[in-house]
Parts: C-alpha cells; structure tokens; sequence
C-alpha cells in the first residue's frame, strides 16, 4: 500500500563542505566485527556469523564507542537476533544481525507504474515494508562486481512501519534480491546515510544534530562495521564523505583521504593550492583513483589524485573560458565525460559533447586516446555519468510542448548508439533522477512516480531498440 505524494524525497541528511576541527579516527577491535550477514550465502539471503559480539570496539577516546559501553537494552523495534552495535558511539547504537537473526525480507520488484517510461521492461523497486512516502533514501550507491557478475546495491529502508519510532535499515544487497549487509536504526538521534560500495566494501555516513557530531562506519560487505570515525559537527556545514575500495574521503574544505582502517589522513586537494583556486565537485573514485570536478564561474575541469603522483588537472584548461569539462564517471575501465566549447559568459552555457577514453590517471594518455561520442543533451551537474559494461548514462531534462520532462540518456561507448528513455513531463510528477549503475543487462537508475517518493528502477538494455546513431 501507498501514499499518493508529489514531492520528490527530501532526506534530512544534508550535505555540504566547508571546514571544522577533526577529532581522531576510532577503529573498532576485531570483536567489534561481530555478527553480520555474508555475501557467500546470497542465493538464500542467509545470515553467516562469527562467534564475537559487535557491541565492542575500542575507539579513540574522542569517539565515544567502544567496550566500555553501558547496554542500554534493545528497542523493541529491533529486528529478532539483531545486536548493537557501539563502535561509533556509546550515545548513537546500531543494531546489527546476531547468530540467530533472521535473514531481512530481501529486494523485489514490480512493474514500472503509468505515468512512467514507456519501456516493457522497466521495474522498481517495491516498498512492502512502509505505508509512507519517502520509501528509500534519496541518495543510493550501486556497484557492478565484475567477477562474480552481480550487481549491488546500498539503501535504505525508511519508515519501516512501527507504532511507536521511526526505523530504518541500510543495508547493501544483490539486485535480485539477498540482503547482504544490514544496520538498523531506531529513532532519530543518530542517522546514517549511503555514501559508498565498492568491491567488498561499503560505507555510511553517520550524523547526529542532537548530540553534535558526524563522520562514519564502514565494513566489508557481509559483516559488521569495522572502521568508524567521529568528529564535531558544524551547524549547516556538514561533512561528505565518499569512499573507494582503498579509500574513505572526507570532503570538507577540500578533500582528505584515508586508508580503510587509518588513523592518518593525506590531503588530496586545497582549493588553496589550486591554479585557479576552485572548489571540488563530483567526487568519484574506483580503487587507488579519486575523481573530481573542480568549477566556478565559467571554468570547470577534471582533476585526479592517487597517493602515487598527487592530484593534478586530467580534464582541465585553466585561464581558457573556451573549454570545459563535467561529469565524469568511471568504472574503472573507461572514462566519460561531458566536453564544453565555447560558452556564454554570462550564463556559463557550452555546446555539450560526450567524450569517453579508456580508464588512465594520465592527462596525455586521456588526451590521445578520447573519443566523441555524441551531443550531450544535457548540462553540467553535480553528479556525473554512471559507466559500466562499455555504457554510460545519465539523467537530464528536456523541453518539450507538453513541458519539460526528466529523461534518461544512455550511450553505447563502442559506436556512439544512444538511447533516450522519456519520462512524461515533470508537472505530473514523473522523473527520473541520478543514474546509478550498470549491470551488462540493465542499467539501474533513481525515479519518481505520483505515488511513490524517489525510488529505484531497473530497465533491460535489450528492450530499447536499435538507438540513435551518433550526432
């Protein structure tokens, strides 16, 4: 059952950059690993376990969690056989499946509602655990594993319906169904928000406005937490954090990096030290790389940073309001972009292009090897292309006599072939939103109906016909 609502899902996590003191890094002991699901039973959407429980954790002092946490006792809203979780803070508990939880109801999907694409194939994401709007959080991470095959996805499940508190459960799951990780949430004292899965790991933002602090939990995908940070928290200034397998970066005043399991942080750009002095944008990243747009005013350009060789321009053409470069996306094995030529001064407009190029954090190399691949209908945003399995994608709006609609562009890298999947127009409150990801089937992306707050849709590549050729 449903609400009918208009308004696209506004989370309460708000995200922002700007500067504040750090506190240090807590990582929570082995033990604090304790019991979660693992992905190796994903068929049956099990839980497997270790003997420890995840209510320890050492924590720096700063951070508040550890073993020394008094039990507090567990809500009644906790799912059966969960556990908390205090690696974070004695003041912010997470639940976490214990030895003898039960697996959660895994993912399902339906067909695609009218008003919505015209496309057969298209499939969201059912929401039988609420009879609320808002059904999943706004900002959803996806991640294609190309060993095993499978595509992931990190959300959450808000509102799950109880009488007497808000719950929520973010959790990492297979795309056909499995819940592989999961952390439960009671009350809003403390909440989390999905900021990343890649590989075998996965991240959450952590925020509380009531007891004054923010930072994060992490894990492998299958366990519990086993990295947490804690720091102040700025009114109206909050931190981003964004992660790749090898990285957690803290967006703040520029960009930080560290280590999964570090206390040590590098810096990985200042806007201080920069030619132009512009702020990062679009942080993205696949293993040891870390992307990012840097832009204001008319200038924008691709940057890239490893621990190897620094940050440095990949995209980039400082002093030359001519050229620009916007919304890249990887996959960690080709690279995508929109190129601008010659804007507007006073509206910051080019003529769109997108580029694409295999996967390098060297500028020559990415020069010599780019190729156009089409016009991009779109603008320069604050998030970029979703690549993967030699496609891209991305959402953008377009004008029409009926008004304008939020569709969804998707780009075949080998010949240019594209592909635009049309939404009715926004005033009947269909839309498409960020695109995610893709598997080497679908293409996973977030949407709007009348009745249902951002949510997320899957649609076959094979359904959508023999395309656009190039422009």
């Amino acid at each position: 059952m449903r609400r009918a609502g208009h308004a696209v899902f506004a989370f309460a996590l708000v995200l922002g950059c700007g500067c504040s003191d750090e506190t240090p890094a807590a990582k929570p002991a082995d033990a604090a690993a304790g019991a979660a699901g693992t992905s190796g039973n994903g068929g049956s959407g099990g839980w497997a376990w270790d003997s420890a429980s995840p209510s320890g954790g050492t924590g720096a002092a700063a951070s508040g969690g550890g073993p020394n946490c008094p039990p507090l006792g567990l809500p009644k809203e906790v799912p059966a056989g969960f556990l908390e979780y205090t690696g974070y803070s004695c003041s912010c508990p997470f639940y976490v499946p214990g030895p003898s939880a039960e697996p959660l109801p895994p993912v399902q999907w339906e067909p695609c509602p009218q008003p919505g694409p015209a496309n057969s194939s298209c499939k969201r994401m059912m929401t039988p655990w609420t009879t609320s709007n808002g059904a999943v959080r706004t900002f959803p991470q996806f991640w294609y594993d190309s060993k095993l095959k499978r595509g992931r996805l990190q959300f959450a499940r808000l509102r799950v319906d109880s009488v007497s508190n808000t719950v929520r459960h973010s959790v990492v799951a297979d795309v056909d169904g499995p819940i592989l990780s999961a952390v439960v949430e009671v009350g809003l004292g403390c909440v989390l928000g999905d900021a990343g899965i890649e590989g075998d790991r996965y991240l959450f933002n952590a925020i509380s406005e009531a007891l004054g602090t923010e930072g994060f939990i992490g894990g492998k995908i299958g366990e519990a937490p086993d990295f947490a940070y804690r720091q102040p928290l700025q009114q109206y200034d909050h931190t981003t954090w964004r992660m790749t397998g090898e990285w957690v970066i803290r967006w703040k005043s520029g960009l930080h990096g560290r280590r999964w399991g570090a206390t040590d942080e590098v810096s990985v750009y200042a806007p201080s030290q920069d030619i132009e002095g512009l702020a990062p944008h679009n942080v993205v990243g696949v293993g040891p790389d870390v992307f990012f747009r840097v832009g204001g005013g008319v200038s924008s350009g691709v940057m890239v940073w490893n621990e190897d060789n620094g940050s440095k321009p990949l995209v980039r053409y400082p002093g030359d309001t001519t050229r620009a470069a916007a919304n890249l996306g990887t996959d960690g094995t080709d690279l995508v972009w929109t190129y601008g030529e010659g804007p507007v001064p006073e509206t910051a407009t080019w003529t769109r292009s997108v580029f694409t190029a295999p996967h390098s954090t060297d500028p020559d190399t990415v020069a010599s090897t780019a190729r156009r691949l089409r016009s991009d209908p779109g603008t320069f945003m604050v998030t970029g292309f979703a690549v993967g399995c030699g496609y891209a994608a991305r959402q953008f709006y377009q004008a029409n006599a009926e008004g304008n609609s939020a569709n969804l562009l998707i780009v075949r890298l080998s010949d240019g072939v594209s592909w635009i999947v049309e939404m009715p127009p926004t005033s009947e409150a269909a839309l498409f939103a960020t695109a995610l990801g893709f598997t080497c089937e679908e293409v996973f992306t977030r949407a709007q109906f009348p009745d249902e707050s951002v949510t997320i849709v899957r649609i076959r590549l094979d359904s959508l016909g023999p395309g656009m050729p190039p422009d």
